[in-house]
């Protein structure tokens, strides 16, 4: 049985059921990625990008909205289409969305998966 208590590698991370690119992140940069080949790469690197700019625009309407302030400190997930991307402590996952519920209630939880720390 694999230590949970630590964080598990982003090999055993793509092995997972369901999952189809996994980043790990530092400072901002990727500085390991599996499931992506090279030049679609730069395409999730823009895709992260503009993500981070869409909440830049959109946390002080979601404030005015909620009246209070709110930002997205520990963790984000996007769904759309045939998969869900979600990303926490400078790893990012991309999951067929048929195989995303187990991987949202770790991202919101405790990062396991099937007995895989993930985050």
């Amino acid at each position: 049985m694999p230590d949970t208590a630590v964080r598990a590698t982003i090999d055993e991370v793509h092995g997972l059921a369901g999952v189809v690119i996994v980043l790990d992140t530092e400072g901002g940069r990727v500085v390991a990625q599996r499931g992506v080949e090279e030049d679609p790469l730069e395409i999730v690197l823009h895709f992260t990008g503009t993500w981070d700019e869409l909440l830049a625009a959109l946390l002080p309407v979601l404030g005015d909205g909620l009246q209070t302030r709110w930002t997205p400190e520990r963790w984000w997930a996007c769904s759309g289409g045939d998969h869900t991307a979600m990303g926490r402590d400078g790893r990012a996952v991309i999951v067929d969305a048929s195989e995303a519920g187990p991987f949202l209630a770790a991202l919101a939880g405790d990062g396991t998966v099937a007995g895989v720390r993930v985050w």
